[in-house]
């Protein structure tokens, strides 16, 4: 610990008796970044109980109405659930302290990938993943109206793993402050209103009285031109759209032509540039060589073919005599030009030698067609914001089914392989610290949990067993929902339950009693709102029975097991309680409040014959009650 963060005062506090501070990370003018423990994750046992807490300062309070701004955009900000954007816990107050729960991160902001990487920049190879990642989070955002308005390279982070994860999405325009980790030019790196950073922003932009996607998008041109040339292009100054166009920024030796014609008219702020599909495009390959541009000749198909059957000759396998080469020359003349797709069709109808041959022919047309297949697949989903990696990896296997050792095709079923399994462990981690924490207690939650497994189960993986913290907290939920008898949260439980704990033994037992309860709790539903309009239904006594068995029997242990007059007044309210909600003289009801009013009778003998017959009148009127 350095020696900056061991004398920093919140060091080794508690706040809200359950987060432990234990080092700073990050401090700006309004807000302190620290690593801390969650005591009641760790004192549950749990190995994943290090979160982030963003403490904002006085000075940040004072400002009026900006806790309630920061509240509703947070709020905001938990709402969105992506692989690429950290993930804000919670907003909470201690006393005079107001403070932020986020995920906890490791690895670094660009902004000092970038430190590193002067006087050259970073090779393209490597920035396009970068920019991908992040298109990829914002499509997601702005999918969901959220504009972060503060993008810069201290607000991007790379893990350990190489995910990119977006910081402080959807809260930079609340909290104007600079944390100092952009090493760039930290002090030049100022927050103005809504969050803009001027290095990052247009002038014509930031004018606007809310951000727009399109402010995202000139920041990302800004960034990606930097991580290539280790250079702001406007050498960190908010220039206006003449200054702009009068400044001379030239293409980094690095970034790809077809890069640089879009990018440099997006630098310039050109409004109708500013969109995130035109920046996909930006940086999505070209092709490689397409059956139209192959310019085989007749004669060279010819050469070809009597190679390929010279060889099979000497190899013996040559099925076909000399006197069909005319023939067959006309054929893959005729294929020249064929599309690749159809091609396919048309090679899988060929015997085992014609289509040997014919995939060597068009080899390089037929992987550049399956490659585009696959950059299609990898493009974000228009629901989740994922891309379809299942199906990619299905394109770039049915190609390596015809070109096993096509290096190419190899290198990318790696690289798409390698990010699936990234995408997957970071979702799996995100449900199980869900889970674990308990966030499913709403429907709201609980949208988000779900969601969550179905981008898992998009990308190929399987949900993991949860932590025994999260099996432990599930089934005392499901306890407290059972005791309460709260039909809608019992619900709620089961959908969770068989979801994500559906292969936890231990919850067996629960799940099945909540399935019962279920059809239960729907018919005595039911029976209340065709009550309300005609009243000639005849109630669902079995219903009830089964539903409210917990309770009767919880009544005759409670009863059976007073000690006192104030245990048996309770379970009277009870059953009180519950007669509002059954007909009258429903038998289980009647032989409970029979059981009830001889304890009252047997306590109030008791104290008559110790002469406290003050003590004993109440209980006799109670037992008269129940009685008649």
């Amino acid at each position: 610990m350095s020696e900056k963060a061991s004398k920093h005062k919140w060091i080794g506090e508690i706040l809200n008796d359950r987060y432990r501070i234990e080092a700073l990370i990050a401090s700006g003018g309004m807000s302190d970044v620290y690593r801390a423990v969650d005591i009641q994750l760790e004192s549950a046992g749990a190995s994943d109980c290090q979160v982030a807490i963003k403490i904002l300062k006085p000075d940040m309070l004072n400002q009026e109405g900006t806790l309630g701004v920061l509240a509703r955009e947070v709020a905001k900000t938990r709402r969105l659930s992506h692989p690429n954007i950290i993930r804000v816990l919670d907003l909470q107050q201690d006393g005079d302290t107001c403070f932020m729960v986020m995920e906890l991160l490791e690895g670094e902001p660009l902004s000092r990938m970038i430190q590193r990487s002067r006087p050259n920049g970073l090779k393209w190879k490597g920035v396009r993943e970068i920019i991908e990642q992040i298109l990829a989070a914002l499509t997601y955002a702005h999918k969901h109206s959220v504009v972060h308005a503060d993008l810069k390279p201290s607000n991007i982070f790379f893990t350990r793993t190489g995910q990119i994860k977006l910081l402080d999405f959807g809260v930079s325009r609340v909290l104007t402050d600079p944390l100092q980790e952009d090493f760039l030019s930290p002090a030049r790196d100022e927050t103005s209103v809504y969050g803009y950073t001027p290095a990052y922003s247009l002038p014509e932009l930031a004018d606007d009285k809310e951000p727009t996607s399109k402010a995202d998008v000139f920041a990302l041109a800004c960034i990606c031109y930097e991580l290539l040339s280790a250079q702001h292009p406007f050498n960190r100054q908010s220039l206006t759209k003449e200054q702009r166009q009068a400044a001379r920024v030239s293409r980094p030796g690095n970034m790809p032509l077809k890069v640089w014609l879009s990018l440099k008219q997006q630098l310039l702020g050109n409004q109708n540039t500013l969109s995130i599909d035109r920046f996909k495009r930006a940086i999505t390959p070209l092709p490689w060589a397409t059956a139209a541009q192959i310019t085989l000749t007749v004669g060279a198909l010819s050469a070809a073919a009597m190679a390929w059957q010279s060889s099979l000759a000497e190899a013996g396998l040559a099925r076909q005599s000399m006197n069909d080469l005319s023939q067959q020359q006309a054929y893959l003349a005729s294929l020249k030009d064929v599309p690749p797709a159809q091609l396919l069709q048309e090679v899988q109808q060929q015997p085992e030698i014609e289509r040997a041959g014919l995939l060597k022919l068009r080899q390089e047309s037929l992987v550049s067609h399956y490659l585009n297949q696959i950059d299609q697949a990898l493009k974000p989903d228009a629901d989740n914001g994922l891309p379809n990696i299942p199906q990619a990896l299905d394109d770039i296997r049915s190609a390596l089914t015809l070109f096993p050792r096509d290096a190419e095709l190899r290198r990318v079923k790696a690289r798409i392989e390698d990010r699936q399994i990234a995408l997957q462990q970071a979702l799996d981690k995100e449900i199980n610290s869900t889970l674990t924490q308990g966030n499913y207690t709403n429907a709201e939650e609980s949208g988000t949990l779900l969601k969550l497994a179905q981008n898992l189960e998009f990308l190929g993986g399987q949900l993991s067993r949860p932590s025994d913290t999260a099996i432990a907290g599930y089934m005392k939920r499901v306890g407290n929902a059972l005791d309460a008898f709260d039909a809608p949260r019992q619900a709620h439980l089961l959908t969770i339950g068989n979801r994500f704990f559906a292969q936890v033994t231990e919850t067996d037992e629960q799940r099945l009693e909540l399935e019962k309860l279920k059809d239960a709790a729907s018919a005595l539903a039911r029976y209340r709102e065709t009550a309300k309009e005609d009243g000639l239904q005849p109630f669902p006594r079995e219903a009830a029975l089964a539903f409210y068995a917990r309770k009767f029997s919880q009544w005759s242990e409670s009863i059976e097991g007073a000690r006192s007059s104030s245990q048996l007044d309770k379970v009277f309210d009870d059953i009180q309680a519950l007669k509002k909600q059954l007909p009258e003289e429903f038998e289980e009801v009647v032989a409970a409040e029979r059981r009830l009013a001889e304890s009252y009778l047997a306590m109030a003998d008791t104290l008559l014959a110790r002469n406290r017959t003050s003590r004993a009148q109440p209980l006799l009127k109670r037992a008269t009650v129940l009685m008649r």
